[in-house]
């Protein structure tokens, strides 16, 4: 399938909404949960780079452009060490921070922040500290996505249909049950209302559409206007106003 033209009309509809494009949409996660390959597959290109393991690829904040209305932006793995935990938290706060100017009003320029988990995955310890220190007091918990990816290697494999590229009926429970534990367990620990997390696998092409769904669903109906000091950097032209 052409992701770039998935739900053309409704996505059209939802950013003249918004009343700008395109929507910017800000990946993180931790090293190996998938990033890079999630942008490749919603492309249909090989641009980011993927690592295949554990050892993080992408260092710096990086963006592609899906279609005319979505711009994905990768950013760096994190639960490596501390210390770089920390470098990439900076950059992703300059991101969260970059903002642009239309019509004498400055706007954010990130509109969403997509969470993704590796399947196999049990430490939330950096997921939870990216909401709870980064994401949610910048763009609020309304705009937030969850998703969960890998899962065709979920239960180690033992229930995917590869000749299908889908899951058993056993995996799809055992998927259904680790999602709702994954959002209870979120949901405590940042004491906000979060969206129930898409499981889905980049590599497999598995419910890529679901994944689709939940960013067509969290268009924002307008985009997110600030207060800046005269001295802010602003990006100037950097995105388009829809025309009316």
């Amino acid at each position: 399938m052409q992701y770039a033209e998935y739900r053309k009309n409704d996505v059209e509809q939802r950013i003249v909404q918004m009343g700008a494009y395109p929507l910017d949409v800000m990946l993180v996660g931790a090293t190996g949960s998938g990033k890079s390959s999630t942008i490749n597959c919603l492309t249909g290109s090989r641009l980011a780079k993927t690592s295949g393991g554990a050892d993080p690829e992408t260092m710096d904040i990086q963006s592609y452009t899906m279609n005319r209305y979505f711009r994905l932006w990768d950013t760096p793995g994190l639960g490596d060490s501390p210390d770089q935990d920390q470098r990439h938290l900076q950059k992703m706060r300059q991101l969260l921070g970059r903002k642009y100017k239309t019509n004498d009003t400055e706007y954010r320029l990130i509109d969403l922040a997509m969470l993704i988990l590796d399947g196999g995955q049990r430490d939330l310890l950096s997921a939870v500290k990216v909401l709870n220190e980064l994401i949610i007091p910048v763009l609020g918990a309304d705009r937030v996505i969850l998703a969960v990816n890998q899962a065709d290697r979920a239960m180690k494999g033992r229930y995917w249909d590869r000749n299908n590229q889908s899951a058993a009926p056993e995996l799809k429970s055992f998927l259904e049950r680790q999602t709702m534990e994954l959002h209870q367990r979120l949901q405590n620990c940042t004491g906000h209302p979060l969206p129930v997390p898409i499981c889905y696998s980049a590599t497999a092409q598995f419910r890529i559409s679901d994944l689709l769904d939940q960013i067509i669903q969290h268009v924002p109906k307008q985009r997110q206007a600030v207060q800046l000091p005269q001295t802010s950097f602003s990006l100037r032209g950097f995105r388009l106003p829809f025309p009316d």
